[in-house]
């Protein structure tokens, strides 16, 4: 179950409404925080949560990366598989 959660979120956090909602709601609190000053004066929890937020999205970014190219490498193999059978036809007699 933790894998499907984990592609889920990779999926959702690389979509164009991922990004979307992310910058959307990062720019709410930035703006908020302009307009409300007491909020986080100097900033601190914006980074704070930024800082938590990039500590989960990396590893996931990781992850569907080394899938990724996992299935590029199985595919180029089995494309030199092909044309190295095509280039020998003799072999498979």
């Amino acid at each position: 179950m933790h894998v499907k959660l984990l592609e889920r979120f990779a999926k959702w956090f690389a979509s164009p409404a991922g990004v979307w909602q992310t910058t959307i709601l990062t720019a709410l609190v930035i703006v908020a925080e302009n307009i409300w000053h007491s909020l986080d004066p100097h900033g601190f929890w914006l980074l704070y949560w930024l800082t938590a937020y990039s500590a989960v999205t990396q590893p996931v970014l990781a992850y569907v990366n080394r899938q990724d190219t996992s299935r590029s490498e199985e595919t180029l193999e089995e494309i030199l598989d092909d044309v190295e059978s095509l280039s020998h036809p003799s072999k498979e007699n």
